[in-house]
């Protein structure tokens, strides 16, 4: 069985929203206390945006979440479990890789 991957996610362009995950980490506890946004990968290649403290439709539904390996704008997949389980992510050109 895999270990679950998290990425801090820094803002890269306020005015368009664009969100860069940086390196990953294993530790989910440092990411829910240090992070306000981090993307949590279970499946390979598929990302779940998560937030730590709940955000509304208006808020994560304008950001262009990137890929944590090629860094290209990924497309959002579903809709949010709650106000922080926010959108699974996968990107066009990743996510049919082996």
């Amino acid at each position: 069985m895999r270990n679950t991957k998290y990425y801090p996610l820094i803002c890269a362009d306020d005015e368009n929203g664009d969100m860069m995950p940086l390196c990953s980490t294993e530790n989910r506890v440092t990411m829910e206390q240090y992070h306000k946004l981090y993307l949590s990968e279970m499946i390979p290649r598929y990302y779940r945006l998560n937030a730590n403290i709940p955000l509304g439709k208006g808020v994560w539904n304008n950001l262009n979440i990137h890929c944590p390996l090629c860094g290209k704008a990924m497309n959002r997949m579903s809709t949010p479990t709650d106000g922080n389980r926010l959108p699974l992510y996968c990107c066009p050109d990743c996510s049919g890789k082996e």
